[in-house]
């Protein structure tokens, strides 16, 4: 996904958080499901918005790039700078 879409998708996962919150939307708009109570379904559905949330911003800290786009930068990097010596390892 572009950085662009998973703004566009934090901003809409803080929305339907914050609506969970003040009770404009209700739970069972998030999980469709009547196995369980209202009070755990509250519970469920704010847990599963707030996992989403942490999600997107963990995927904006890479800017929206892949864990194998982010590998495969890595491996570009380490290739340019040529191949490690004891002396490289002496800086770090």
């Amino acid at each position: 996904m572009s950085e662009a879409a998973i703004r566009n998708q934090h901003a809409r996962h803080k929305k339907i958080f914050g609506d969970l919150r003040s009770k404009a939307i209700r739970p069972a708009a998030v999980i469709p499901t009547r196995l369980h109570t209202k009070a755990q379904q509250a519970q469920i559905a704010g847990d599963s918005v707030a996992a989403l949330v942490r999600k997107d911003e963990e995927d904006l800290a890479t800017r929206g790039r892949s864990v194998l786009e982010n590998r495969r930068l890595v491996r570009r990097r380490t290739r340019a700078r040529g191949p490690i010596t004891d002396s490289s390892l002496a800086h770090a």
